[in-house]
């Protein structure tokens, strides 16, 4: 049985969070990820 998406997407965020440090910095980079569309960023 494969995982939900949105249990997927939250073992990113919380990867994203310990990888860059806070919450509050890996939201910022995933929203700059996302507006830009850069491809290196979450």
């Amino acid at each position: 049985m494969s995982e939900l998406p949105s249990v997927a997407l939250t073992r990113r965020f919380l990867a994203s969070c310990q990888d860059y440090g806070s919450e509050r910095l890996a939201v910022r980079v995933v929203a700059v990820g996302r507006s830009t569309g850069v491809q290196r960023l979450p």
